[in-house]
């Protein structure tokens, strides 16, 4: 079988770092149609599969959010993050790899920092990837714009009464909202008035990106948030060709 650690960002250890990594590992097989990970549950454990391949699903409509061939890791999101697993991974032939227990991966992203930001980075590219399919106003564009707006995603998190747009100031970045809600109000003072409450999936700040005008509103996280900032330089293009 081939090396199960031997590729991608696994590359940047050093054979000592690489030898205790893998030597916290077990090995393991999936059939067809077998869950590697389940939605929603804890993280115990990534994969590092060496043959293979399988579908990324989530939600309750069961959305196909990638297919994904050997060598790849999977599970890795929800280790990195701490938080429950924001999707369900099937084979969908014949895996092979190793199970990294969740302890044994953080240990080796503590050790060697290039390693952390090589893993960090493709983490934050699949889960922009994930959510732009999943859960925002870009879900059905073709894969290759997904990928372009996936790369500029940058990740942002606001304290509630925290503020992301001002009213009435220029800005040409755009949110997607991923955890929490935010309050979209007008005027100030006695005049203020509320005028909605989005969730996640829902996108603001597109109007001042794409106009370069002034913000039409001020935008404050109701509750703690995680969005996705992304430059109105890359929403421009993709808005205008797909007429969103």
């Amino acid at each position: 079988m081939p090396e199960a650690l031997d590729f991608g960002p696994f590359l940047l250890l050093n054979d000592e770092a690489r030898a205790r990594l893998r030597a916290a590992t077990t090995r393991v097989r999936f059939a067809p149609g077998e869950k590697l990970v389940r939605e929603d549950e804890p993280a115990d454990a990534a994969y590092a599969l060496a043959t293979g391949r399988v579908r990324v699903l989530a939600g309750q409509d069961l959305r196909t959010l990638a297919t994904l061939s050997a060598p790849v890791l999977v599970g890795e999101l929800a280790v990195l993050s701490g938080e429950p697993r924001t999707a369900t991974v099937v084979a969908t032939a014949m895996c092979t790899g190793v199970r990294i227990p969740a302890e044994a991966l953080r240990s080796a992203l503590a050790e060697d920092a290039a390693f952390a930001a090589e893993l960090e980075e493709f983490a934050r590219l699949r889960l922009g990837m994930n959510f732009l399919r999943l859960s925002s106003p870009f879900a059905d564009l073709p894969s290759r714009s997904l990928d372009e707006l996936a790369a500029n995603l940058r990740p942002v998190r606001f304290a509630p009464g925290e503020v992301l747009l001002r009213e009435g100031e220029r800005g040409d970045d755009a949110f997607l909202i991923r955890v929490g809600q935010v309050e979209v109000v007008r005027g100030e003072g006695a005049q203020q008035r509320a005028l909605s409450t989005l969730g996640p999936g829902s996108f603001v700040g597109e109007v001042s990106a794409l106009t370069g005008g002034p913000r039409t509103a001020t935008v404050r996280a109701k509750t703690a948030v995680q969005a996705f900032r992304l430059p109105g330089e890359d929403v421009r293009p993709v808005v205008r060709k797909h007429r969103l």
